[in-house]
């Protein structure tokens, strides 16, 4: 696995304990989708005190069709039972959740054969919403 910064030094002041279950499940998936090749992780500062963070494999990669499902609860692209990977379809769903309430953004890319690539965009700080009576 490769790690890339764009930047010397980046901070990101979110949630760290969300943010690590964002990125052990984006690595688990990639490490159990990637038989061969590798898996690099890149964190890009972007502009208006946002950061990138990616995660690209050279896996099996998603067909376009299953795309737009892989954030749904319980889903997994191989729905037989004779399926190669486990798991239980919660991984991108709580992923897709996480980054949300970290008020950020999440985008797949992917082709069959050639792997996949999600992207993560996080604002560098998050202020909690305060409670006004």
């Amino acid at each position: 696995m490769t790690v890339k910064s764009t930047e010397s030094h980046l901070s990101i002041t979110n949630d760290p304990t969300r943010l690590r279950q964002v990125m052990i499940n984006l690595l688990s998936n990639a490490i159990k989708f990637t038989d061969t090749g590798g898996i690099t992780v890149e964190v890009s500062e972007l502009p208006l005190e946002r950061v990138r963070v990616t995660v690209q494999d050279t896996g099996i990669g998603i067909a376009p069709e299953d795309q737009t499902h892989i954030f749904r609860e319980f889903w997994q692209v191989n729905q037989t039972t004779t399926r190669k990977q486990g798991g239980t379809g919660l991984g991108l769903a709580i992923v897709y959740a996480l980054v949300k309430l970290m008020q950020g953004d999440i985008a797949v890319e992917s082709e069959l054969g050639q792997g996949t690539t999600f992207r993560i965009d996080l604002p560098r700080w998050v202020v909690s919403a305060s409670v006004h009576e």
